[in-house]
């Protein structure tokens, strides 16, 4: 295995993710020969994250060549738990890969595109499962649309795609 330093990665710190975390409240494992992949999930994550955190970390999975590279989930006194990937400075085609997905995410915020529109869809179709009656009639009449639409499964078609925009707010 070759050596790569990578440009765009920060090293693990026993600092935690927010500024009241601090190495002497810290009792795990020593992980400073790691470094953090640019994309991290918590309970409270967002779609974008979760999708984010899927495609890169799928990917550094393919090109990882060290046993200890991987995902680890901790608990958190504010978050509840977080899960970020640590990526073993021998690692030198993970820690190159998660560079390039540092610079990449640096410029644009979406690691995949299609696989962001896709999770949108399937998760606005579940939202509109989950809503009631009455906030389904009320978004339907928002945009104009049949309020008789509102007793379907299926989030109804809409020429203008509003009504999903506005759904896709409260994911």
């Amino acid at each position: 295995m070759g050596t790569y330093t990578p440009e765009h990665l920060e090293r693990w710190s026993a600092d935690g993710p927010t500024a009241f975390d601090s190495a002497a409240n810290y009792a795990g494992a020593d992980l400073s020969d790691f470094y953090v992949a640019p994309v991290s999930v918590t309970r409270d994550s967002e779609l974008l994250e979760r999708v984010n955190w899927q495609v890169v970390t799928a990917d550094l999975d393919k090109v990882s060549q060290h046993d200890e590279t991987g995902s680890h989930s901790m608990g958190h006194w504010a978050c509840g738990w977080y899960e970020i990937y640590l990526i073993h400075a021998d690692d030198a085609a993970a820690l190159q890969a998660a560079d390039q997905w540092a610079c990449s995410l640096a410029d644009y915020p979406v690691a995949d595109e299609s696989a962001w529109s896709e999770a949108e869809f399937e998760a606005v179709g579940d939202y509109w499962e989950r809503c009631g009656l009455r906030e389904r009639i009320e978004a339907l009449a928002r945009y104009g649309l049949s309020i008789f639409a509102a007793r379907r499964d299926e989030v109804p078609e809409d020429p203008t795609g509003s009504l999903r925009c506005y759904l896709a707010e409260g994911l």
